[in-house]
């Protein structure tokens, strides 16, 4: 028997795990979490039951398979992958450079360097891939893409993406694939001179929803590659992109979290390889070779940027690595593997991390650790309130937490200075801010508030830090009303 389709104590046909996706897409809508609350819960416990543990998860090469409502797309042995691709309107050199890329990089690792360009902009949003009844994206999203473009005007190099594209079950089907389509078309139309380039990571919903199948996540590089445009990159899992003066190196946090773990405080993960070129395994050293291995010296640090989905500190619902929540104190990985990466190589390494998966705007900064930030910006189409209280009746609270904008639609903005990098933080109202902040009414964050006012404003506040002399410093914003604290701090 096909070893993907191995369940805990059952062995399940391709078809019942159809059904299951189907249950679970069921389960989530928000109408039947408030309409059948007793149904939700017992449906969820069906699902868990009958749950598939895909072993396609290990991060090996050999092709994953995608799902046959997707079109077939030429596969790593093709030999017609140059030519359909010709046939379909790119030019021979584009043809060899794609097709070639994609086969070395095995979905797993790939690096992207970028032409030397006078702009020096970029942007990193999350969690943007709700979508309207009709599959078109919400109101709230392309609020987020004007407030985008207003600060842009034009001189934005690449838009960075950083997960939780497609809700709720990643790329399964040709409708999916036309959501993405349109909505990176409009990131990219010149009518609209928002970025030049797209960069994509996986969030937890681009695995699948509660069961993470690697082949899911695959149909979502599958698509970059080969069926969007040329400008959208993020085809592999762990990827590099870099210019003359910039670094970002890119996690798919979702397998360290939910697949690897700690053993006697080493980093365990599934037999894997990590990189085709030295057969590398998971660990804390190869690992660490993604920044080394093209910029040993010490001072790329303050010109290096991290991005992964999962986020390094937080109070929002989720909570921080090592602790993360899921629903209502359940969690499928609580990221203590992904906390030893953060501690031992991210901080290190690099002095900037931006990540999605909280529904706001936050960023942590600690004096202990001067010379990293850490910034969430995962409101690119919707915002949540903050996490829950405690077991001890108290909100969350992680030190060193210098913003907490909730229920606040965000983006954030770094711009490459003489001097250093520089990052604007940016937050508004969504069009549900209204009931977001009456659910933080009964915490100190919000009670003093005057609800109405405050949503009835179109604000657009900016927090701004700048790297100078190997140190995060609170700076000016270029544009937007500066922000002292946020809302709901």
């Amino acid at each position: 028997m096909n070893p993907k389709h191995e369940t805990c104590g059952f062995c399940l046909r391709k078809k019942t795990i159809e059904s299951i996706n189907t249950l679970e897409t069921h389960l989530f809508s928000r109408e039947n979490r408030r309409n059948f609350p007793f149904s939700y819960w017992y449906g969820l416990l069906i699902v868990f039951v009958l749950g598939c543990s895909e072993n396609e998860n290990i991060l090996t090469f050999p092709e994953a398979p995608l799902s046959t409502t997707l079109k077939s797309y030429p596969t790593l042995s093709d030999p017609n992958c140059r030519k359909n691709l010709i046939n379909s309107g790119l030019s021979r050199e584009d043809a060899d450079s794609r097709c070639e890329n994609f086969a070395e990089s095995g979905q797993t690792w790939h690096r992207y360097l970028s032409a030397s360009s006078p702009n020096k902009r970029f942007v990193f949003l999350g969690d943007t891939g709700t979508r309207s009844a009709t599959g078109q994206p919400t109101a709230d999203a392309l609020k987020v893409g004007e407030k985008v473009r207003q600060q842009c005007q034009g001189a934005c190099q690449a838009i960075f993406f950083l997960g939780d594209n497609i809700y709720e079950q990643g790329l399964k089907d040709k409708t999916d694939l036309q959501y993405l389509k349109r909505y990176t078309h409009h990131w990219l139309s010149p009518s609209q001179q928002i970025g030049k380039e797209l960069f994509f990571i996986q969030g937890n919903h681009d695995w699948g929803s509660i069961f993470p199948s690697r082949a899911r996540a695959q149909a979502l590089h599958r698509a970059i590659q080969l069926e969007l445009p040329a400008q959208v990159r993020g085809s592999a899992h762990f990827w590099e992109y870099k210019n003359e003066d910039l670094r970002v190196i890119a996690f798919d946090s979702n397998y360290l979290v939910r697949q690897c773990s700690l053993i006697r405080g080493q980093l365990s993960c599934p037999t894997s390889k990590l990189n085709p070129a030295s057969g590398a395994a998971i660990n804390l050293e190869n690992l660490r070779r993604l920044y080394t291995h093209s910029c040993p010296e010490k001072n790329c640090r303050s010109a290096t940027i991290s991005v992964g989905h999962h986020p390094y500190k937080s109070n929002g619902l989720h909570g921080s690595a090592g602790n993360y929540h899921d629903w209502h104190g359940f969690s499928l990985g609580r990221g203590e593997a992904w906390k030893k990466v953060f501690d031992e190589i991210i901080t290190q390494h690099s002095s900037l991390y931006f990540s999605g998966h909280e529904h706001g705007v936050h960023v942590h900064h600690q004096k202990q650790r001067a010379e990293f930030l850490s910034v969430i910006v995962g409101s690119g189409a919707k915002a949540s309130p903050s996490g829950p209280k405690t077991s001890k009746g108290s909100l969350r609270h992680e030190r060193g937490m210098v913003l907490e904008a909730f229920c606040r639609l965000g983006f954030a903005i770094v711009d490459q200075t003489d001097r250093g990098l520089r990052v604007q933080v940016f937050s508004f109202f969504s069009s549900d801010s209204s009931s977001c902040l009456k659910k933080m009414q009964s915490s100190r964050r919000a009670k003093n508030h005057d609800l109405g006012e405050l949503v009835g404003r179109d604000d657009l506040r900016c927090r701004s830090w700048t790297f100078d002399s190997h140190t995060w410093k609170e700076s000016p914003c270029a544009k937007g009303k500066d922000d002292p604290k946020g809302i709901g701090n």
